[in-house]
């Protein structure tokens, strides 16, 4: 039972991981001073939740990882201000291709 069960755990796994080495491929060059918040972003989309599609990134979500990675007061304004227009810009184009899409159908 447990090799079954492992079995179909490893097919996810290495499925997963193809689809990580695509996105690795794709994955946009950010400037090395941006590389804290584009990291930031893409912990908090992979944890982001979903409804009819994805919402945005909450602000409870964000705050904590603020707490949890010691981002301090100083900082936390211009950095909470470029991960949400991150996330917009995510949202925006992931509206677009839907629609896209549906189009198609």
């Amino acid at each position: 039972m447990w090799e079954l069960h492992n079995g179909a755990l490893r097919a996810w796994y290495e499925d997963d991981l193809d689809e990580l080495e695509e996105y690795e491929s794709k994955r946009p060059t950010v400037d090395a001073e941006y590389r804290d918040v584009w990291d930031a972003f893409l912990v908090l989309h992979a944890a982001r939740s979903h409804g009819w599609g994805p919402n945005p990134i909450s602000v409870s979500d964000r705050h904590a990882y603020y707490r949890m990675h010691r981002i301090g007061p100083a900082d936390i304004d211009d950095f909470d201000a470029v991960i949400r227009r991150i996330d917009a810009a995510y949202l925006k184009h992931h509206a677009e291709t839907e629609k896209a899409r549906a189009k198609k159908t």
